[in-house]
């Protein structure tokens, strides 16, 4: 097996670089130092065609651990989809919002790599076929590994981007100041949306109304925004959409609505509406855009189609972690 850890130099603002070299050493100090490969990115874009491109010559007989945060894993689900090369995860951004699904919340890169073996032992861990999203928007399709969104997170979202490249070191708390500001615009957004409901028997239902809301969450994993969990019971491989819609809310009901939220417990209010879903399509008929995030990625459209993709991504967990909580 080859081990190529694709490493994005800037997530988490590089603190958890040092990491690398203790792993490199722990592989030739065991005598596995030619089966390790370590490739720095440098481009957005690029983690995902280097590990397609690792796939493809590779196949089944390498790994791609993702050193990054959720947009680096966002890139490497998309270049590793339908592929026989596994993925792991190695926290090291600053939300790391689908590895808290794996090790839980506030996850350790260092720990994450104990538990893996890559310190400490062999490589250990065994290997998942996990769900993804299918997105086309745009006349492009991708896919997301954690949540795509609409409404006033969305908003908050790219707030909070544009804090932490502006503040790198306000990083861990973007989300949190963004979450601020965004109190003082929109709150109430409208869409058009068909649902394909899946009911508690089996039975797909198709939906088709006008949803007026303050944010939608179509959840394949739990966590997003750097901690806040519109759906802690998701599971990575069950083929369903945890799908949380949250109805018009005031400034006063947002600021209640947000510690719950935090907590994965918003399901509680009477303002939240938890659904199973397999897919289904937002759209405009006013010709008007809206703001479309996946994994922490924006788009712009007019309209996007979505799905489950059952189990087509290979994802290596690690034996003993919180990661068996995240399968069905």
């Amino acid at each position: 097996m080859k081990y190529i850890f694709l490493v994005n130099p800037v997530s988490g603002g590089g603190k958890n670089l040092r990491l690398i070299d203790d792993i490199r050493s722990e592989f030739s100090s065991i005598g596995r130092g030619s089966s390790l490969e370590i490739v720095y990115t440098s481009k957005r874009g690029e983690a995902q065609r280097l590990s397609a491109g690792f796939a493809d010559i590779y196949g089944k007989n390498c790994m791609i651990v993702c050193c990054g945060g959720d947009g680096t894993i966002h890139e490497c689900a998309n270049g590793l989809v339908h592929t026989d090369t596994p993925m792991a995860v190695l926290p090291f951004g600053s939300g790391n919002d689908f590895a808290s699904k794996l090790y839980g919340k506030k996850p350790s890169a260092y720990k994450a790599a104990e538990e893996l073996g890559f310190i400490g032992g062999l490589p250990r861990f065994f290997i998942r076929h996990i769900d993804l999203g299918r997105v086309t928007a745009n006349g492009s399709t991708f896919c997301f590994i954690g949540i795509m969104s609409l409404g006033f997170d969305t908003r908050v979202e790219i707030l909070a981007d544009k804090i932490s490249r502006k503040i790198p070191k306000a990083a861990s708390m973007a989300y949190t100041l963004g979450l601020m500001g965004g109190l003082f615009g929109e709150k109430t957004y409208c869409i058009n949306a068909r649902l394909d409901v899946k009911e508690k028997n089996g039975d797909i239902r198709p939906i088709k109304r006008r949803m007026a809301y303050t944010l939608m969450a179509v959840c394949n994993s739990s966590y997003y925004g750097g901690g806040f969990c519109p759906a802690p019971n998701a599971k990575l491989n069950d083929g369903i959409f945890e799908f949380l819609v949250a109805a018009p809310c005031n400034l006063v009901e947002i600021c209640n609505l947000a510690p719950m939220y935090k907590m994965g417990v918003a399901d509680i209010s009477p303002k939240i509406n938890l659904t199973s879903i397999v897919g289904g399509s937002f759209f405009s008929s006013d010709g008007n855009t809206f703001v479309l995030n996946c994994d922490g990625e924006n788009t712009v459209t007019q309209r996007a189609d979505f799905s489950v993709e059952h189990k087509v991504l290979k994802l290596c967990v690690p034996i003993l972690s919180e990661g068996v909580k995240a399968f069905r």
